[in-house]
């Protein structure tokens, strides 16, 4: 058995984690799951299983050092009773009905990523155009009707005169429409289905007879039977983007698009494919779309929804009011670059470190943002892969600028 010391001490460091959260009943009550959420915050309750989690390991190393070597047939079912024991609340439940722990506060689970795409409730109203008005007008001519509604972003556009608002839920868009019938204003409603991305992955290191996307997706048909399979099922969903020109080897690749099911028999593959002669690993590939002609994300250059289309263009390197190829300042080397992105946004930190870097620099809060959203809207995109992008991408922060925004 384990020694009565080090259970005691262990005994003693669950005592240190009930005493982190509120209420009288703690993870060792029989209703912990119902009691505890709603007692305590989510950070505090993230605080606490990954303190368990830690305590967990312990105990499980301690098992392993003390009885694995005399039992090791036993050894699954002896943690399992020996974790039940020391905790019979929280983990006792997880081990045994992990469909509890997920009714008790969904907001806690991870959240299915291929569920049904979201509906975007859009009301566009009309702005008469007046020079003579001061920036920000058209918020206070909508202000009056839409004072008790909730709105959930603003968007105006000047060079259309409209502004467009996104509410949570058809009855709040429906409400505002039906206010602004007593005024001038001239408004449409709209409600479309924001649908999912679907995956793309890069194939580094294509050899150089891999010349097309017809031969490539042979290669991965005829030597990949899963994909086959899938094929042949119609759930395959395969479609060659590109397929590099480059003629060096080495630095030759492809981006294919997948179904959110290929994704995960790929994913079960160990995220690897046989292509020629090799087994290559390939990875997510979640492309920032950025407008070289105003530096903003989400279009492209000469698109409808740039906001300085038929304006001068805004410089990639120093947000000047020039061409980003002729850009003096890139020419020359220096060290002018500045964010034209960050330089516009409402955050203080962020205008402030706008010199610090250009538009589209990786470490970029504004790319780091976008890149961000673009992950959640890819169907088969895991919370964890997102979140483990996101604290790579505040490491690169910490180290270049200090801080993390």
């Amino acid at each position: 058995m384990v020694d009565e010391m080090c259970t005691n001490k262990l005994k003693e460091e669950l005592k240190i984690i009930n005493n982190s959260l509120k209420g009288t009943k703690t993870i060792e009550s029989a209703n912990v799951l119902t009691d505890l959420p709603s007692l305590n915050s989510k950070d505090v309750l993230f605080r606490c299983m990954k303190e368990l989690y830690n305590f967990s390991k312990k105990v499980l190393d301690l098992h392993r050092t003390s009885e694995a070597a005399s039992n090791p047939e036993d050894i699954e079912g002896m943690i399992k009773r020996q974790l039940t024991t020391l905790l019979p609340g929280l983990l006792q439940t997880a081990l045994e009905d992990s469909k509890t722990f997920n009714k008790a506060d969904p907001d806690l689970a991870v959240k299915n990523v291929d569920a049904k795409p979201s509906v975007v409730h859009t009301m566009e109203v009309e702005i008469p155009k007046d020079n003579s008005q001061p920036e920000g007008a058209w918020k206070t001519m909508l202000r009056g009707p839409c004072t008790s509604l909730p709105v959930n972003k603003a968007v105006y556009d000047p060079v259309t005169g409209v502004a467009r608002l996104h509410f949570e839920n058809r009855d709040s868009m429906d409400r505002a429409h039906d206010a602004l019938k007593d005024s001038s204003l001239t408004a449409t409603v709209n409600s479309t289905e924001r649908k999912k991305i679907l995956p793309k992955l890069t194939i580094p290191n294509l050899d150089p007879h891999i010349d097309s996307a017809t031969v490539l997706e042979e290669e991965l048909l005829n030597k990949n039977s899963f994909l086959k399979e899938l094929k042949e099922e119609g759930k395959a969903g395969l479609r060659i983007v590109f397929v590099d020109k480059k003629t060096k080897i080495g630095d030759r690749y492809a981006v294919i698009e997948v179904s959110p099911e290929t994704r995960e028999a790929i994913r079960r593959n160990g995220d690897k494919l046989c292509i020629d002669f090799e087994r290559c690993h390939v990875f997510d590939r979640y492309h920032v779309i950025q407008c070289y002609h105003c530096q903003e994300y989400g279009h492209i250059a000469d698109s409808q929804y740039c906001k300085r289309k038929g304006a001068t263009a805004t410089c990639f390197y120093c947000a000047g009011e020039h061409k980003s190829k002729d850009c003096s300042e890139r020419k020359l080397k220096t060290e002018k670059i500045r964010c034209s992105n960050c330089a516009k946004s409402k955050n203080r930190d962020e205008k402030r470190l706008c010199g610090s870097h250009k538009a589209g620099d990786y470490s970029c809060p504004c790319y780091i943002r976008e890149k961000a959203h673009i992950m959640t809207r890819t169907a088969g995109c895991s919370l964890q892969t997102k979140n483990s992008y996101l604290q790579k991408a505040r490491e690169i922060q910490r180290r270049k600028f200090g801080k993390v925004f």
